[in-house]
């Protein structure tokens, strides 16, 4: 198990780095997802800015277009006014007079006003060296002669390249069907498209919706080409959007899209930016934000190691002296600095290092006393058990001179028969008598000797066991004493186990950081179940010790009891006995006069016999006594003996116990 220990304490990281692995890539996680959220609320700020200022853009573009057509077609329906109202579409002279003035009237109307009739005639400036073959074919008169006002045509591309659109409408003649037009050049609407875009980075191609051409564009190869038939994945995601007259704002690839119908015409303005010159401040400022964090991160390594370091120094310092008095060494001194969690707990294990010496000195003091009267116990028993070697062999002699006895008493009874029977004989056998008289006087005064010394080993015996009472009521007093001082371990065992509850307590409310106070904890709280273990095993052998001394008490008060019985009866037979010597002494004085008073001796035989025969009973109840006292007596030595056992096995509890505590230093 202890190599264990160690090994789990091999593998295990410090605080420092514990605290360090978690707070580390925290800190790591929390700096990057802020730059992501930054970065993403940035770049959603800028993205919204930039498609805000790409509509205001695109629709700026698309105004201008619109004024500059609208300007051109009030000035087409200005000369067709003036046309009309002057009388000139009367007048052939007036009317050439008219469009001569108006040629070079615009830049932008090319070679000026002509008019074309049904039959495709075509009337023109007279610097007008444009020729209009096939008039009534062209666009722009079909379309002119299905509106009154003034409209543009879609548009087309002239002999010479250029995008173009017309001007027209039919002249207000009732006499003959006419058609008033003007070519212009979308150069202007070419400059509005690549010149007026407020955004940086943006570009614009304006597209005739209903065939796809690319009106205007800044490069001048899309021009006249279609979106639908582009090569260019782009073009034909715009052509795409085009179809679903998608107005919205979208990202094509790479680049953001706005697109805006121009009033008036088939015409639609797209204007993209790509999407990296939008994020392009974004990404500088999260390259900012990153070296920033690295920086701040190499701080907050430097500063939370200095930190961690000074707030575990205490803990390891502490660590140390836990293990120390793990190991059994409690001459550590403890000092408690400061006011957190940290000094509680060193101000607790310092209170809990004072307790534990005072408890050890305690506990040394009990096993010395335990083992002195483990001791006592010991030569109390080997008295008490050679006392009741001693009683049994006493009780053995009893019950041998009570059978002589009860032999004597036979022998008297035989004899007293006989005297009766031969009482004719009597003169001639008196000498014979009185010395068998003689011999009754030595055997009674031999058994009231022998009756004397067993009452004496009888209260030898008594006052023996009074003595193994009282040594008995020690031992029980002091297995009391140390109940007691067991119990006061156990008390400070379960204030020790809550001291690490409430430890633990306050490392789990210190969450990662207190995992140090928790280790603490533990180590406190597995000293504190040693120490209960320890204190349960010391009761369970005092229990032991109680029940072992309570029954050799009750064992020893029934020996007394019996002895006190049995002294009784040796008191009854001794008594007894001298009543034996004394009716052989009379019957000795009465020897003398026997041959005189044959009839006299005859009646005093017949009562020798019959006390002879209470003598026989009455030896007989004393034998059955001597054996009970003899089986007392044995009984007595098995129990000195189990009271000796118990005195050793006390012996070598107190021996355990002071080598479990020699393991503490105080």
């Amino acid at each position: 198990m202890k190599k264990d220990h160690k090994r789990r304490r091999s593998l295990r990281l410090g605080l420092r780095a514990k605290i360090l692995g978690v707070s580390l890539p925290v800190t790591i996680i929390m700096v990057i997802v802020m730059i992501a959220i930054a970065y993403n609320v940035s770049e959603a700020d800028i993205m919204a800015s930039s498609q805000s200022l790409l509509s205001t853009s695109a629709k700026d573009q698309s105004s201008q277009i619109e004024a500059w057509l609208n300007r051109k077609l009030d000035e087409v329906k200005t000369v067709k006014y003036d046309l009309e109202r002057s009388g000139a579409i009367k007048d052939q002279k007036q009317l050439q007079r008219k469009l001569n003035d108006y040629y070079g009237l615009d830049s932008a109307f090319v070679g000026g006003f002509y008019i074309a009739d049904t039959k495709g005639n075509v009337m023109q400036a007279s610097e007008n060296q444009t020729k209009y073959d096939g008039a009534t074919e062209q666009i722009w008169y079909k379309e002119g002669l299905t509106r009154m006002n003034p409209g543009y045509t879609q548009a087309y591309e002239d002999s010479e390249g250029n995008m173009m659109i017309s001007a027209c409408g039919m002249l207000d003649d009732p006499d003959d069907v006419r058609v008033l037009a003007t070519s212009l050049s979308l150069d202007s609407v070419n400059i509005i498209v690549n010149s007026s875009v407020s955004m940086q980075g943006a570009e614009s191609l304006l597209v005739d919706q209903g065939n796809g051409d690319i009106l205007t564009s800044r490069d001048s190869e899309l021009v006249s080409t279609s979106v639908n038939e582009a090569s260019d994945s782009f073009l034909k995601k715009v052509a795409a959007k085009l179809q679903k007259d998608d107005d919205s704002v979208s990202t094509i690839g790479d680049k953001v899209v706005v697109t805006r119908e121009i009033s008036g015409t088939d015409w639609v303005l797209v204007s993209y930016v790509p999407k990296s010159l939008i994020t392009s401040e974004v990404d500088n400022l999260r390259n900012t934000l990153i070296v920033v964090a690295i920086i701040c991160l190499l701080v907050f390594v430097l500063l939370n190691t200095l930190n961690v370091s000074f707030t575990v120094k205490p803990l390891k310092v502490l660590s140390r002296k836990i293990k120390a008095m793990s190991d059994g060494d409690f001459t550590i001194q403890i000092e408690a600095k400061g006011s957190d969690e940290i000094a509680e707990i060193q101000h607790s294990v310092k209170v809990f290092t004072e307790n534990m010496r005072e408890m050890i000195c305690d506990i040394n003091n009990v096993t010395n006393d335990i083992q002195n009267q483990a001791d006592n116990s010991s030569v109390v028993s080997v008295s008490m058990q050679d006392a009741s070697n001693s009683q049994a062999t006493s009780m053995a002699s009893l019950s041998e001179t009570v059978d002589q006895i009860s032999d004597s008493i036979n022998e008297i009874a035989e004899s007293a028969t006989n005297l009766s029977g031969v009482v004719a004989d009597t003169t001639s056998d008196s000498e014979k008598v009185k010395e068998q008289i003689n011999a009754t006087v030595d055997i009674s005064r031999k058994g009231r000797s022998d009756m004397e010394r067993v009452q004496n080993a009888m209260e030898e015996i008594r006052n023996s066991i009074a003595q193994l009472v009282e040594a008995i009521s020690k031992v029980g007093e002091a297995s009391k004493e140390i109940t007691g001082i067991t119990g006061l371990i156990a008390n400070i065992s379960e204030e020790t186990s809550l001291l690490s509850l409430n430890a633990s307590i306050e490392a789990a409310r210190a969450g990662e950081a207190g995992r140090g106070f928790s280790v603490v904890a533990t180590e406190i709280s597995k000293l504190a179940q040693n120490t209960a273990s320890s204190v349960d095993d010391i009761a369970k052998l005092i229990n032991e010790v109680d029940n072992l001394v309570d029954a050799a008490v009750k064992q020893a008060d029934v020996s007394v009891e019996n002895i006190n019985e049995s002294g009784g009866r040796i008191k009854v037979a001794q008594e007894t006995f001298e009543e034996i010597y004394t009716c052989v002494q009379d019957v000795d004085n009465g020897i003398n006069s026997m041959i005189t008073q044959i009839q006299t001796v005859n009646n005093v035989a017949m009562d020798v016999s019959a006390i002879s025969e209470e003598q026989a009973a009455s030896t007989a109840v004393i034998s059955e006594t001597s054996e009970v006292m003899v089986e007392q007596a044995n009984k007595l030595a098995g129990q000195s003996e189990q009271v000796a056992g118990s005195a050793k096995v006390l012996t070598q509890t107190s021996e355990k116990l002071a080598e479990q505590m020699s393991r503490f230093q105080i």
